[in-house]
């Protein structure tokens, strides 16, 4: 499993850097820094944040290479962070994205409430987010798999507003799940049970491992058989 990662900015902003990432979404091939963000020692959770104006159009920060790689063993944990936003509208906007495998994945948020510190927690799993854009297809099991297994970035979006923009961005973490248990495993959908569902991905997986049914291999033998279906069926019901 790979370590989890974070950056609280207590001392700048890192490796951290501005990236024009478009609000409806837009396919992400090899996006490129920009300058723009600036560290802000007075702001944060504790004081000491990112902080970045309406650096282009379409503002995000984000970080890539530190976090680049197979992060297949974050799938089932979280991407979380805390923002301040100080300027809105009334658009949908994404809150997050994240970038591999050929594919870009976006979570739509509510607009902000202004000048004040809020938490933002995703679930690195179906459900949360979106393919390609804000309005895009819900990501399904394969697809979240195929971006961590071949993982390029995480991007927040720093522009809730069309005009000027001023935010500030602390305490980025990326974790795997807290739950490692064979109940937990063999909860393929991330639902908080083991049912038909995930007896349904597990069987649309039968075969050899490859990159996008590998977490229906429970047994970690490099295949989808009997022995997993087993493993799901002893741990049918809630994960608790």
């Amino acid at each position: 499993m790979p370590a989890d990662v974070s950056f609280d900015f207590a001392g700048g902003i890192g490796p951290w850097r501005v990236y024009q990432v478009h609000y409806l979404g837009e396919a992400l091939v090899d996006p490129q820094p920009l300058d723009g963000a600036s560290w802000d020692g007075a702001n944060g959770l504790p004081a000491g944040s990112l902080r970045v104006g309406d650096a282009c159009q379409d503002t995000a920060v984000g970080v890539r290479a530190e976090v680049a790689g197979n992060r297949i063993g974050w799938l089932g944990g979280t991407l979380s962070f805390d923002i301040l936003c100080r300027t809105r509208d009334e658009a949908t906007y994404y809150s997050a994205c994240i970038f591999g495998g050929g594919l870009s994945l976006y979570v739509p948020e509510a607009q902000p409430t202004l000048d004040t510190w809020l938490h933002r927690e995703y679930a690195l799993a179906p459900g949360a987010w979106h393919v390609g854009s804000i309005g895009g297809p819900v990501a399904s099991p394969a697809q979240v798999e195929q971006v961590l297994a071949d993982f390029r970035g995480v991007f927040i979006n720093t522009e809730w507003k069309t005009g000027p923009d001023d935010t500030n961005l602390d305490n980025v973490a990326l974790r795997g799940p807290s739950c490692t248990s064979p109940a937990c495993r063999a909860d393929l959908d991330h639902d908080g049970t083991v049912g038909g569902a995930d007896l349904g991905l597990l069987l649309g997986a039968w075969g050899a491992c490859t990159t996008g049914n590998c977490l229906a291999d429970l047994n970690g033998d490099g295949t989808i058989d009997g022995a997993d279906l087993g493993a799901l069926l002893g741990v049918w019901g809630p994960v608790g």
